[in-house]
């Protein structure tokens, strides 16, 4: 099915999970759909913000930044989520964090995509790969959720595929489709192409009985404004600017002075305010 943007999509599905099959994994009861995929027309309108679901910005804004940080330091998440711990083994670290994946190592997968696509605008093999074969062996409480993102430029757009084994669509589905259009729209602009449609497939669409009660607010539901973001800009994603963007979030979380907050470029704005908020609300800070 296709969607105007995020919010047709979550409460279409929401609606569907309400009549959907039962299962208990690892004990946890839960309603589910199986083989899931739908794509968005604008990417760009991005934000779950409806009268069932209101997510987050500070940990949308903080979890996409996290990623483009390459890190899996838990620390960094666990300032805006206490429950993160309890997906690390050893309190340090993240298994599974998507950053590392995505950007580590000499010739990052994201470096290695942008290769391909600049030689070949045609090519299918723009894939990122975060589910590993390590993960199917592993023993830890964070495996990765998502298996691959591809990307794909046709007619002078590039079109973003995100494959997930699992999704939780309360907790998780929200989050997920913010970042990995965040990540589509940087893409383009590294490209040099328009940005195109979203798609996200998932094995398991599902929701846990602790957030059934989503379902009674479901006759309440009503359409949601227009929550598109501004275009990036080649300008707003360099390397200067996302160095920028980085620093200015590690100073805000840790109650330090911002330096050279004036030299971001506007695009940026939106998610200083946010994460300024966090800051003040968490430091206790009045003024």
């Amino acid at each position: 099915m296709i969607f105007k943007n995020v919010n047709e999509a979550f409460i279409y599905h929401v609606n569907q999970l309400k009549s959907a099959f039962e299962s208990s994994p690892r004990g946890m009861k839960i309603k589910e759909c199986l083989g899931v995929s739908f794509s968005i027309k604008n990417p760009r309108d991005r934000i779950t913000n409806n009268s069932v679901r209101k997510m987050s910005l500070s940990f949308a804004f903080g979890e996409f930044l996290w990623y483009l940080r390459g890190s899996d330091r838990l620390n960094i998440m666990e300032y805006y989520s206490k429950i993160y711990p309890n997906f690390s083994d050893d309190k340090i670290t993240v298994n599974g964090a998507y950053g590392t994946r995505i950007f580590g190592g000499k010739l990052s997968q994201w470096e290695w995509v942008k290769n391909i696509l600049s030689k070949d605008p045609d090519s299918r093999q723009a894939v990122i790969s975060i589910y590993q074969p390590r993960d199917l062996f592993a023993s830890s409480l964070d495996i990765p959720c998502t298996c691959v993102l591809q990307y794909f430029i046709r007619n002078k757009q590039l079109n973003a595929v995100t494959y997930m084994r699992s999704n939780d669509i309360y907790l998780g589905m929200p989050y997920d489709i913010f970042s990995f259009t965040m990540l589509q729209e940087m893409l383009a602009i590294e490209l040099n192409v328009e940005l195109g449609s979203y798609t996200h497939m998932v094995g398991s669409l599902h929701i846990y009985e602790r957030n059934f009660n989503i379902f009674d607010c479901l006759k309440k539901t009503k359409d949601a404004d227009n929550q598109s973001m501004p275009s990036m800009t080649i300008e707003s994603v360099n390397s200067e600017q996302i160095s920028l963007i980085l620093e200015t979030e590690r100073a805000l979380r840790k109650n330090e002075t911002v330096q050279n907050i004036s030299l971001l470029n506007s695009y940026w704005k939106q998610f200083v305010e946010v994460l300024k908020n966090k800051s003040y609300t968490t430091h206790n800070i009045k003024d």
